[in-house]
């Protein structure tokens, strides 16, 4: 399957915090997990909101005795006043990135100074636009902006719309997904990886400035 098996399986809560409002959802392997990736393994994926914004956690334990690899990325859909009115600022400029549209899929070469904007139907892969790769979601319709800061284990960012399809709302959000996609991410016998991704809410006049460094930076 496409996006994997996790995300279709029940989950157990683990950890609730009330002094960090956070939760953390747990899933271990079992024989119905074996049937799909026959490896043996911890899922952990934690929640926690602050006053400083929205902090997500996820951990992945081999807790066998043979090394095994994954792929995945964070399927997150933020909401959008109008797509084509929202901008997505980061180092997309010069950039390579895996264009999904195209067939088949192939390696392009990022031209656009501007923030990145949706017009018609994308899905892009950027490589190592990761880890300590700060993003941020600007909405002019509303006049608010997100910044999405992955802070560890993420090496690459997904950008995907379904423009025009209204049964599925695209007109609505935007994703920007935080993910291992290009290559396979290894883990040793009882070694964990972590992907941590934090998000934050700032002015917009913080995020025009934000969009003039990076194209200092460009040039």
């Amino acid at each position: 399957q496409q996006h994997g098996f996790a995300r279709n399986l029940e989950w157990s809560v683990g950890d609730i915090s009330d002094e960090s409002t956070s939760i953390t959802l747990k899933l271990e392997d079992s024989a119905e997990t074996r049937k799909m990736w026959d490896h043996a393994f911890e899922l952990a994926y934690t929640v926690s909101l602050s006053a400083d914004g929205l902090e997500t956690k996820f951990t992945v334990k081999n807790t066998g005795e043979e090394p095994f690899s994954f792929t995945g990325a964070l399927h997150s859909y933020y909401s959008a006043t109008d797509v084509s009115k929202a901008e997505v600022i980061g180092p997309f400029y010069k950039a390579q990135f895996l264009d999904k549209t195209l067939d088949p899929p192939a390696m392009v070469e990022d031209n656009n100074e501007e923030p990145l904007t949706v017009t018609s139907f994308i899905e892009r892969v950027y490589p190592g636009i990761g880890v300590n790769k700060g993003m941020i979601l600007s909405d002019s319709v509303n006049g608010k902006a997100l910044q999405i800061r992955n802070e560890e284990g993420y090496e690459d960012t997904v950008i995907w719309n379904p423009y025009g399809d209204e049964a599925m709302g695209a007109n609505s959000f935007i994703c920007v997904e935080s993910g291992n996609v290009m290559n396979a991410v290894k883990v040793g016998p009882g070694k964990t990886w972590v992907g941590k991704l934090c998000l934050s809410e700032i002015p917009t006049k913080l995020s025009e400035r934000f969009t003039r460094v990076l194209n200092m930076v460009s040039v």
